[in-house]
């Protein structure tokens, strides 16, 4: 019961110890500083030396702040020299994703084979690494075109919120595949019909996949028959259930009893969503039994200014800040998009201007991508991508349950 209270603990044992950490460094800027301090002095002498100091007091609390947040303006200090390049660059790797989840209908139909491809698991290292992956056509000229196209087209699917593109499942197979059955009223195959997917975001169909699908002729390419998947399914679980006979049987050698299974406890209802009723409710009834008076008087100003949606809203002030920072240094005129609150309408400007220049700017990337696979220079990998820990092992799992089937240990099936 003490768990919560502990995790609030380690939270404000956290904040101490982050606050050592800036008083330690603000430490550390001034003596530098101080030791720098008669040269300082000799160098600005012919400044009021009150306002040297405040110079140097300015300059301390601008150096405490880039040096402690270093990674984030090294990584916006780029960003700014490259412009809106690599928004451009990500609108290739939509392209190459499309690429390759078509491929991957082909592998899975049987109608394609695929160096390097023994599994469906192994598809998902190259979702991870796109850019280098060995064998998806280059991306065409067509393509980029068609890309363009797409985002003129609708515009507003990239202005609902910052990131939109990341809201989308790209590389997951079954629920693309199930979702686009369900979405178009067609059919399934059998194993199909009773599979249960997991689903973690369901956002449905990448609208530029039913897009690019609609011009390169390949509507219907998630409903080619899986064979693949299906068999993979069977030998993996004979080979689970061989290791668990094979489990029972060195138990019952080593005089080992099976442990009675024990009762679930009755699931009780959960409290810690925000918008759930029952936590609501739960908070009101926690403060009336347990606050002081001062903290109920509190409570009650806090929840009513919430109400009005005035609240102090950190991720929207960081944001809105970093827009006016650029927008300022703009030389052409955006124009406030009408909105019933001002910032919504100010960040959704500054995304239709942001994405005009990304647009522009794809056939630079696109160029960029050209000289890289001409040249050999190629991409750098993605700094975490590491090959899944699971790949090897799920594909011996294969083989093992193709030996137990009577069948060659290869992934000829």
């Amino acid at each position: 019961m003490d768990e919560p209270l502990k995790n609030l603990s380690k939270f404000y044992k956290d904040r101490v110890a982050e606050a050592q950490a800036e008083s330690e460094l603000a430490d550390k800027i001034i003596d530098e500083l101080r030791k720098k301090l008669p040269k300082i002095q000799r160098y600005f002498k012919k400044y009021d030396p009150r306002s040297v100091e405040l110079m140097l007091r300015w300059y301390a609390n601008n150096r405490f702040y880039y040096t402690k947040l270093s990674h984030y303006y090294l990584s916006r200090a780029e960003e700014i020299k490259l412009g809106y390049f690599p928004e451009a660059e990500q609108f290739l790797k939509y392209i190459l994703y499309k690429k390759l989840i078509n491929l991957e209908c082909l592998w899975r139909a049987g109608q394609k084979k695929l160096k390097g491809i023994d599994s469906s698991d192994d598809f998902r290292y190259w979702y991870k690494d796109i850019f280098n992956c060995p064998f998806i056509p280059p991306i065409t000229q067509e393509e980029v075109d068609l890309m363009i196209r797409f985002l003129i087209e609708t515009p507003v699917e990239l202005h609902r919120n910052a990131r939109p593109f990341e809201d989308y499942d790209w590389d997951n197979y079954v629920y693309l595949k199930m979702t686009y059955a369900d979405v178009h009223g067609l059919e399934l195959e059998e194993f199909y019909q009773t599979y249960a997917l997991a689903i973690m975001s369901d956002n449905g169909i990448p609208p530029w996949y039913d897009f690019y699908d609609t011009y390169m002729g390949t509507e219907k390419i998630l409903m080619l028959e899986d064979v693949k998947f299906p068999k993979e399914l069977y030998y993996i679980r004979l080979y689970a259930d061989h290791k668990r006979e094979e489990k029972k049987k060195q138990d019952k050698a080593e005089g080992k009893t099976a442990q009675a299974t024990q009762k679930r406890p009755k699931q009780m209802p959960y409290l810690g969503l925000e918008d759930d009723y029952r936590t609501e409710k739960a908070m009101e009834d926690f403060v009336a039994n347990f606050e002081t008076p001062e903290n109920k008087k509190l409570w009650k100003y806090y929840k009513l200014v919430e109400k009005c949606g005035v609240g102090y809203d950190e991720g929207l002030q960081e944001e809105l800040q970093e827009v006016f920072d650029i927008m300022k240094s703009l030389d052409e005129k955006i124009y406030l998009e009408e909105h019933e609150d001002w910032r919504q309408g100010l960040l959704i400007s500054y995304r239709k201007h942001k994405f005009r220049q990304t647009v522009e700017t794809i056939p630079v990337a696109y160029a960029d991508y050209l000289m890289r696979i001409e040249t050999g220079v190629g991409f750098a990998p993605p700094e975490y991508l590491a090959r899944y820990s699971y790949k090897e092992t799920r594909n011996q799992e294969i083989l093992e349950g193709r030996r137990l089937a009577g069948e060659p240990m290869d992934f000829n099936f």
